[in-house]
């Protein structure tokens, strides 16, 4: 009999139906996560860029119908399905030489392998129960801090809850408390290079860190690939985007960030040495034309 997707499918979704039951490969004493939330002064945000910072998501549910069909696969799976079916065969003494006799010693073999590849496929294609984890949890309460942090609340604090029930489910409630963000006051700078600091200031308006901006910590970054890539455009071959750097002065300035542009000057190392020169723009001094074309030889 030939197997046809429409088929694996149809036979999947008996598989489930027979098999709905969510926390069917939940242990005692673990739960189930259903759920994520973060609250900022009590209420719910719901911007997915900030819960895909949590270390653990709950099992993806169907659209419309709600229903985790990953999951319902994987727990119709049999675990240790090769022990299973070995016990099946020689559970009843004469069960297996019947087999035997009426297939084939191989035959009997193939049709467990087939067993154990089927419920393989099944874990394979299902998805494991999420199950929620203290450790993971403050994981996620700190990679919010984090997330925070790098869009200009320095003071951020974080937390976390796990609401369990007696279903072996739980959510799990996070807490974001939010003080006053820090905006970029000045920006000063600091270039070794005189060529380097020509180009900087003729490519200054464009820059992504401005006055007046909340800090964000992929502005910075977004300005050093900028540069790098000006410099490289205007000579400066040996360039890298290490030689970039921002110092943020935020003691004492009343939630404001004094911002110093650091460009350095290139490290040249040999052996056990290293030394620095101030950068030089590189320009083509010849061009080579060689005319061994002809339109016979074109081929």
């Amino acid at each position: 009999m030939k197997i046809t997707p429409t088929k694996i499918s149809l036979i999947l979704l008996v598989c489930v139906l027979v098999s709905c039951n969510a926390v069917k490969r939940v242990k005692d004493g673990e739960h189930l996560l259903t759920k994520n939330n973060i609250y900022i002064k009590d209420e719910r945000i719901s911007k997915q860029q900030i819960y895909n910072q949590l270390y653990q998501q709950p099992n993806v549910k169907l659209p419309l119908v709600g229903l985790p069909l990953k999951l319902y696969i994987y727990n119709s799976a049999t675990p240790e399905a090769d022990s299973v079916f070995y016990h099946w065969l020689r559970k009843k003494p004469k069960r297996e030489k019947r087999l035997i006799s009426i297939f084939s010693k191989k035959q009997v073999e193939r049709i467990g392998q087939g067993y154990v590849d089927w419920q393989n496929f099944k874990k394979r294609t299902g998805e494991a129960p999420t199950i929620v984890s203290e450790e993971k949890s403050q994981k996620s309460a700190n990679r919010l801090k984090a997330w925070y942090w790098n869009h200009g609340w320095f003071n951020v604090e974080t937390d976390y809850k796990v609401n369990p029930n007696e279903k072996k489910r739980a959510e799990v409630d996070y807490f974001v408390t939010l003080h006053q963000p820090y905006k970029i006051d000045s920006i000063t700078k600091n270039i070794s290079s005189k060529v380097a600091d020509s180009i900087y200031e003729k490519n200054k308006p464009e820059s992504f860190v401005k006055k007046g901006n909340q800090f964000k910590t992929e502005d910075f970054n977004a300005e050093r690939e900028r540069l790098t890539s000006i410099f490289r455009n205007n000579g400066l071959y040996h360039f890298e985007q290490e030689n970039i750097s921002f110092d943020a002065d935020t003691i004492n300035t009343n939630h404001k960030a004094n911002i110093e542009l650091i460009i350095a000057d290139r490290e040249i190392k040999k052996q056990d040495t290293s030394y620095t020169v101030p950068f030089k723009v590189h320009k083509i001094s010849e061009v080579n034309i060689f005319t061994d074309y002809s339109y016979a030889n074109k081929d």
